[in-house]
């Protein structure tokens, strides 16, 4: 494919021709004809592929472009959104905390030393990108198709444990990301229609823990459970069908076999002495929906050491 890559030490736009091969690596050509890359980029489980950007390519037009990147995660001190919300709660209770603490109150004032407890340390994980290519096109369905297809490179990779990690503060962020593509005649009539749900997850955990996601699969109907037996279950009234579901290698297959449940091996991918953070990619790729409503549930069994853990969760439904 014909792309243009940046030249970052005079910033400008060099034409290329990116090949990716099956053993895993992205290579890039001054032409056709040559049979030697001149740029190899081996492929690793903790790269990462950019949304599409456009930038200013020239007088006449923009250039479609996307980087390819490693992003890990320093902890350092800051205020991360959440923790503003629940200091702005804690403020209305200073002036009852200062009369129950007069008044010798002790239960409302652990109370409230238990609030302060949970609000955490000021501490926040910031990511750290460090950018590998950036390559751009003019055509965007060119670079859509080699998005994709870089993607599903990175997907098909194997990860595995390097080292644990520990941390001072704990965060566990879920994302959810819709999407729908569709394709209609000049009337409007839907012709093509394809919808996907994307969740994101990344977590900051100390110990080694075992991740169990828990679907609101048909098949688990009535008989729902969690892992730890002082959880109750959430109850739901939407249920779907599983239909091609496809596995990336840190999920454990012949547990979803026999129970439904996702449960993923924490992996991590270290490729710099500076780096901080862990990854776990993507635990499933295709997931055929029936119906929309999806649920997940997450259940964590906790070891000797830490991990960053840093999962997405790629689902297709028609």
């Amino acid at each position: 494919m014909a792309l243009y890559i940046l030249i970052w030490h005079s910033m400008f736009w060099k034409k290329v021709f990116v090949k990716l091969t099956d053993g895993g690596a992205l290579q890039l050509y001054n032409s056709k004809e040559d049979k030697d890359p001149f740029q190899e980029l081996p492929l690793q489980a903790c790269y990462s592929v950019s949304d599409i950007g456009a930038q200013q390519f020239d007088q006449f037009g923009k250039i479609f472009t996307v980087k390819v990147q490693y992003i890990f995660y320093k902890e350092r001190p800051g205020v991360r959104p959440g923790q503003v919300s629940k200091a702005e709660r804690l403020t209305t209770k200073i002036s009852k905390f200062a009369q129950h603490a007069i008044a010798g109150d002790y239960e409302h004032v652990k109370e409230f030393a238990s609030d302060v407890r949970k609000l955490g340390m000021p501490v926040e994980h910031a990511p750290q990108i460090s950018q590998l290519l950036k390559l751009g096109t003019q055509t965007y369905e060119d670079l859509k198709l080699f998005s994709s297809l870089l993607e599903e490179q990175l997907f098909a990779l194997t990860v595995h444990r390097d080292r644990a990690l520990n941390y001072k503060s704990e965060e566990v962020q879920l994302t959810a990301v819709d999407e729908i593509y569709v394709e209609q005649d000049l009337k409007g009539v839907v012709e093509r229609m394809i919808a996907r749900v994307r969740v994101f997850f990344l977590g900051f955990i100390s110990g080694m823990p075992d991740v169990d996601l828990g679907i609101n699969d048909m098949r688990k109907q009535g008989r729902e459970v969690v892992g730890r037996h002082d959880i109750i279950p959430v109850v739901t009234e939407e249920w779907i069908r599983l239909e091609a579901v496809e596995f990336h290698c840190c999920v454990q297959n012949e547990e979803f076999d026999k129970t439904q449940h996702i449960k993923v091996s924490i992996c991590n991918n270290i490729i710099s002495p500076t780096d901080t953070g862990t990854t776990l990619h993507p635990s499933i790729r295709h997931l055929c929906l029936s119906r929309d409503p999806v649920e997940l549930r997450r259940d964590e069994t906790r070891r000797d050491s830490a991990h960053d853990l840093d999962s997405v969760i790629t689902m297709m439904r028609n």
